[in-house]
């Protein structure tokens, strides 16, 4: 688990002088500001929940509340400064990522801020990547979630069926999950990181990600129930992560067929489309057996699906034995998560 974003307010009369003119010139506008202090842009106040975690860099702003009080208001991805970028593991201890982030924006904005304890919080991610073994178990599982609609929950697409959102609009609480390996290579594409070591993104093809989002308007009932932000320990946040994705993929585990390497395989000799059907006629051998799975559809499609199994790999012995062999199941248990690389290496 890792705390992948973190957003922080300080009220701005709070401030020494020379900082508060600093930044009163950037009133009602949101800067994105490189570590070496380069402000990359500036632009009227976005909406701070919709601002993605894989953003590197800090993000800062000054604005004001119903009640005139104006607020510099900072934000990043802990895990992301941390790592250059790379944003796939990080800490899951709420201060120490508000510190992380603290320092980073001064070392950006070149001033010294308050203590961590002295901000209120308005956005936290919680993150977790969960091992599926290759690429294909994570589409399948992605696909299976996009079935899947809670009684307030409505799961949708993001259009490249990578990525799946739950109320994403909300600022109470919004949920995702998505494949990490073809997101980092969008991002090494852009140019947003650099991974020298090919290894990673084979590791990240095995990731299905979950993130939670606890918005403006969670925290402000947090307040209102008495309970400092940076009180909530690591279990609370667990608590809170497993509750909501277990509403959605239920008892906090969602079991999938483990078809191996078999599907990646047929994808690197035919279409995607052709890829899946030859898959599911495999599943039907394995279920009914040679003969009967053979009756249950025509000639030349089962013909043309064998000769895709044989160019996978599979032998004639595999496709003609009566043994029925029921697939493994591998499941996704919210509670634990893969911590590190070297846990993804160990397990490869």
């Amino acid at each position: 688990m890792l705390i992948d974003w973190v957003t922080l307010r300080f009220p701005l009369d709070k401030l020494l002088l020379p900082l508060w003119l600093k930044i009163e010139e950037n009133m009602n506008t949101t800067n994105h500001i490189l570590p070496s202090g380069e402000i990359l842009w500036t632009k009227r106040s976005p909406n701070w929940e919709e601002i993605r975690s894989d953003m590197q860099g800090l993000y800062f702003s000054v604005t004001s509340d119903g009640d005139s009080v104006r607020y510099i208001t900072i934000g990043g991805s802990p895990s992301s400064i941390e790592n250059s970028g790379l944003n796939v593991f990080g800490t899951f201890d709420l201060q120490t990522a508000a510190e992380i982030l603290l320092n980073f924006a001064e070392k950006s904005l070149k001033t010294k801020l308050p203590s961590w304890k002295f901000w209120q919080c308005r956005r936290i991610d919680i993150t977790g990547n969960f091992d599926l073994g290759n690429f294909a178990q994570v589409k399948q599982v992605l696909h299976l979630l996009l079935s899947l609609n809670g009684s307030r929950k409505t799961a949708k697409s993001a259009g490249d069926s990578d990525t799946v959102m739950w109320n994403s609009k909300s600022d109470l609480r919004s949920g995702k999950a998505y494949h990490k390996g073809p997101q980092l290579r969008v991002l090494a594409r852009k140019g947003k990181i650099a991974i020298e070591d090919s290894e990673i993104f084979a590791l990240a093809d095995r990731l299905i990600r979950f993130e939670l989002k606890l918005g403006s308007r969670w925290f402000r009932r947090l307040s209102e129930g008495g309970i400092n932000w940076f009180d909530l320990s690591s279990d609370e946040l667990l608590h809170e992560f497993e509750n909501y994705f277990g509403e959605l993929i239920g008892d906090s585990k969602l079991e999938v067929f483990d078809m191996g390497t078999l599907l990646i395989e047929l994808q690197k000799i035919t279409t995607e489309g052709r890829a899946a059907s030859a898959l599911r006629t495999w599943s039907l051998i394995k279920q009914l057996g040679f003969v009967q799975a053979k009756e249950s559809m025509r000639r030349g499609t089962f013909d043309n699906h064998l000769s895709l199994l044989r160019k996978a790999g599979l032998s004639n012995s595999d496709l003609r034995s009566a043994q029925i062999i029921p697939f493994k199941k591998r499941a996704i248990v919210l509670s634990n998560p893969v911590l590190s690389w070297d846990e993804l290496r160990k397990v490869a």
